[in-house]
């Protein structure tokens, strides 16, 4: 009866996701069109420079891309369609599966099998939201990826980062993007629509004023506001809050550092990366076990000579250009902020990032 089919359909259901949880490709996986989980995952920050370590990560042909743009894609839940795997780079599964009506199954759709060559072949995910998931959502990382997977975390000076963001967040571009969501949220009454509504109308004055462009005065004006309430300032929006909080590393990595083993987590600095994208690359190629390639080192050189080695996300996505250089009045408020987060971070890994120099 109707018991015994509903029965069967669970326990079909259980089957496809235990066998979504297998690492490796065998020929179902293919028939079914599962590729491998992620072996590699670059999981932050936003504004240190992933955009462009993930281009030339993907250049190595040994290194798999999601394809977030494939045929197909108008038949994900509308969640997922608006804010995951934008681009052929950053899915966002660990940040935003459980709320977008997507499963492990979906996750590994997105990649190919690797051919059957005996070469060892990695999925790349670079998404940097992951650097602030909640503990539970790690936790629900740690459990899904294989134990081969390695994570990369490249982190910039906070206030050079923090600088960055609201640069791309103030954009008017990005308050555009930011309102219409908040109005569809609210015609829509979808969870959050209330806060979103309160927010609204100071969303709505900040876009008219930096309408003709935001200045640097702007800029130094609203770090004045903020640094004193920061990292909560429960009476801004939530954007400020996100600002301060992808710069305090430590606190971020020590969830991390509590379901991954230390030698899975390769930390770098933007610093290093602006001054020598292809000595970075090759350190996380080490990393995750994939060996160099001549084609790539050559692709490599081309990307680093042409510019492209140092391609900016939010100009692409928010159309942000920057006020102006960071002036060491808002460089000292700002980084005395992030100083005793620094020296965490510095304490936890062992090193010394030099951002208390930086001028």
């Amino acid at each position: 009866g109707a018991a015994r089919v509903l029965v069967r359909r669970r326990r079909t259901a259980a089957m496809a996701m235990d066998a979504c949880m297998q690492s490796g490709c065998n020929a179902t996986m293919r028939e079914n069109r599962l590729g491998p989980l992620p072996t590699v995952l670059l999981i932050g920050t936003r504004k240190a420079g992933t955009t462009s370590l993930s281009e030339l990560l993907l250049a190595h042909p040994r290194i798999m891309k999601p394809h977030c743009q494939g045929p197909g894609r108008d038949k994900w839940p509308a969640p997922a369609r608006m804010s995951m795997c934008v681009w052929d780079k950053e899915v966002r599964f660990f940040s935003r599966a459980r709320t977008s009506g997507v499963d492990v199954c979906w996750y590994r759709r997105l990649y190919g099998c690797p051919p059957e060559s005996g070469e060892q072949y990695a999925a790349f995910d670079g998404s940097p939201d992951y650097l602030v998931i909640p503990e539970e959502q790690i936790i629900d990382m740690a459990r899904t990826l294989p134990p081969t997977a390695q994570l990369v975390a490249m982190l910039r000076n906070p206030a050079d980062r923090f600088y960055s963001a609201f640069n791309m967040g103030m954009s008017e571009r990005a308050l555009t993007r930011t309102l219409a969501g908040a109005k569809g949220a609210i015609a829509s009454q979808r969870p959050h629509a209330p806060r979103m509504s309160r927010e609204l109308q100071e969303m709505s004055a900040i876009k008219a004023r930096t309408a003709k462009g935001i200045n640097y005065s702007m800029f130094a004006t609203l770090v004045d506001k903020w640094v004193p309430c920061a990292p909560g300032c429960p009476d801004e929006l939530p954007l400020v809050s996100m600002f301060f909080n992808y710069g305090m590393y430590a606190l971020h990595l020590k969830r991390f550092l509590t379901h991954f083993e230390a030698e899975r987590l390769l930390i770098l600095r933007s610093e290093d990366f602006f001054a020598d994208p292809q000595q970075i690359v090759r350190q996380v190629l080490t990393h995750v076990r994939i060996p160099p390639n001549a084609e790539h080192n050559a692709r490599l050189q081309a990307k680093v000579k042409s510019g492209e080695a140092h391609k900016n996300a939010g100009t692409l996505w928010g159309r942000s250009e920057y006020t102006g250089k960071l002036q060491p009045t808002e460089r000292e408020k700002l980084q005395r902020f992030y100083r005793p987060h620094n020296l965490e971070l510095y304490a936890l890994t062992g090193r010394d990032f030099g951002w208390e120099a930086m001028r």
